[in-house]
Formats: C-alpha cells, structure tokens, sequence
C-alpha cells in the first residue's frame, strides 16, 4: 500500500475552482484561464482544443476583456477557435454575473457550485475516474480515489460553510 499526500491545491478540481476565482480577480488572464483549461476538468476536454486556443491567443496576444469579444484576427480555425472561447467564456461570465450584488455566504457557494455542475465538472471527474479504474493499476486507483476524496472535501466544505456562515455577506 502506498500512501502519498499531495496537496489539496495541487488537485485538478481545486485547480479549477482557484482559477475560476483568477480568472474573476485577474480579469481573463492568460495564465489564469488556460490554468483553468488544463485541469481537464472544464467543458473543454480535448487537448488539441485547447491547445488551438492557446496557440491563437499566444500568436495574437489575446488578453483581458478581449476574451468578451468576438475574435477576427486571420487563422483557418477561426470559426472554431470562436466556438472554443465561448464555450470557456460563457459560463465564467455566467457566475461572475452572479455576484452584481452583495450576497449571502450561502448563495455564492450556490453559485460555485451551480458553475461546476454547468460546465460538467462532476461529469470529468467520473469520466476520469472510470478511466483510471478501468486500467488497474495501483497508481491509477490511488488516483481514481484522490478525484473522489477531492470532490467529496469540496462538497463537505461547502455544507459546512452554508451551515456555519450561510446568512453572512
């Protein structure tokens, strides 16, 4: 039996959640967004998207709120790269929106947690779980229990909050 502790940020779903958060503060930054995208965890899991994506904003130098535009500048996948940045956008302007005025403890963990569901969070993470499962090696079910203990934690802290300081702003 091997016992490995990794820490609780270093994990995909915490990685998206602290990046979604990033993204908010830092207003689209680049590091913060693909951070975001590479967890695998977010509506985008095919790598060679996001690698498109990556490419088109490092060669343009895609930054800040120009995420909120449509972009023009000339490649071949434009119409795709556009589909791309709208199925990352989209939801993160969604709950960004979600916090035009003051709240409740309790209604932005209702948001946190309404976001992952929307961009298909939990989904991932059982994808990722049966895959690993599925190859049977002691490492991958390390693994495989690792995304369950993750999100199982970030579900209890969110109870925990909602209970505890719910009502606060």
């Amino acid at each position: 039996f091997i016992d490995r502790k990794r820490e609780l940020h270093s994990q995909p779903l915490m990685s998206l959640v602290l990046s979604l958060f990033d993204i908010c503060m830092k207003n689209y930054s680049y590091e913060s967004i693909f951070t975001y995208l590479k967890t695998g965890l977010a509506n985008i899991e095919d790598v060679n998207d996001i690698d498109m994506l990556e490419n088109y904003v490092l060669r343009w130098g895609i930054t800040g709120k120009t995420w909120l535009q449509n972009w023009e500048l000339d490649d071949i996948n434009l119409e795709k790269i556009n589909i791309l940045r709208e199925q990352t956008i989209n939801p993160i302007i969604e709950f960004k929106d979600s916090f035009g005025s003051k709240k409740t403890v309790k209604e932005i963990i209702i948001s946190l947690y309404n976001f992952l569901i929307s961009i298909g969070a939990y989904e991932n993470i059982q994808n990722k779980i049966s895959k690993l499962k599925e190859i049977n090696e002691l490492i991958t079910i390390e693994i495989a229990n690792q995304y369950t203990q993750v999100w199982n934690i970030l579900i209890k802290i969110f109870d925990e909050m909602v209970d505890t300081i719910g009502d606060e702003f």
